[in-house]
């Protein structure tokens, strides 16, 4: 998806029609749910101050204590997968070679 140094190909907010972009993702079909909830309004509220129109505005979700849980578990996971991924390295789109180590330290 990155074509000479910018992101390109990425027209939706939909989280869950982003995912399946992937195959990066761990869980992915298990936390559907968690995709979709966050999905819902994300162009209202949770991205722009307000919606394209009045029709695009949609009410504020609950933020429940169930999904937030999930969403707290999946950052946990993804932090780990994406340590793992930049400590593998890449080569960028104009032959640059990356890699990053993250330490935790607490």
């Amino acid at each position: 998806m990155i074509e000479e140094g910018f992101i390109s190909k990425i027209t939706t907010h939909n989280l869950w029609s982003l995912a399946n972009r992937t195959s990066c993702i761990p869980y992915k079909a298990r936390d559907r749910w968690v995709f979709e909830a966050l999905s819902e309004g994300n162009e209202s509220w949770a991205r722009y101050p307000c919606g394209r129109d009045a029709d695009d505005i949609q009410r504020e979700g609950q933020f429940t204590v169930r999904l937030w849980g999930k969403y707290c578990s999946m950052m946990n996971i993804y932090t780990v997968k994406m340590k793992k991924m930049l400590s593998k390295g890449w080569v960028g789109p104009f032959g640059f070679y990356g890699k990053w180590e993250i330490i935790d330290s607490f």
